[in-house]
Formats: structure tokens, sequence, C-alpha cells
């Protein structure tokens, strides 16, 4: 739960994925494809994604902030939401792996 986010709604988020099983899914996708998980850190979560042609994929982490919303690692802004954040970097994160509906508790 994101606040007042349920994100088993969205098709793009995994739950308890590991990084490991987050790369499988992603190193055979196009650049911009991406997914979002929940981190091995309390609380926090990862957006998962190709970064370049060459299938380089990015595990970037993302932290809630004390006073609400969300910081993202070596982004200075913060965003409201998970949703947000993918809304925010949808020029990168252009495609989704879909869970299918079997999001890992």
């Amino acid at each position: 739960m994101d606040g007042d986010n349920d994100l088993t709604q969205f098709t793009w988020f995994h739950g308890k994925l590991s990084s490991s099983d987050a790369y499988l899914m992603l190193n055979t996708e196009p650049k911009g494809t991406f997914l979002v998980r929940c981190s091995s850190r309390s609380g926090c979560y990862v957006v998962s994604w190709v970064s370049n042609d060459d299938g380089l994929i990015i595990h970037t982490l993302v932290q809630p902030r004390t006073d609400g919303g969300y910081d993202i690692e070596g982004d200075k802004r913060s965003y409201t939401s998970i949703p947000h954040i993918v809304q925010a970097y949808a020029a990168h994160l252009t495609r989704h792996v879909p869970n299918n509906g079997n999001i890992r508790q």
C-alpha cells in the first residue's frame, strides 16, 4: 500500500520480487521496459528498468519521506506517490512488464 494507492491495482507492480528475478524478467526486453517491486529495505520500493539499447538494467531505490511522499535515489525532487513517479518518468519508462495478476506476497 502506497498511502491511498493500492499498488496491486497497477499491472506494473510485482510485489516482493527479488532483484535477480526482476533482472530475469527484464534482460530480454527493449529500452524503457520497467516494473515496480518492493525493496528488501522495509517500506521502500524499487523501479527496475532497462536503461539503454545495450540492455543495462537499473534498480532505482524509492524511499518514503517522514513527512509523506517519496524520494528517489539521485533525484532532488520529491514525489507524492509511486504512480506519480511512474508518470513523472514516462519519457524513460515507456513499457511495463505486466504482472498478469501474479503479485508476489
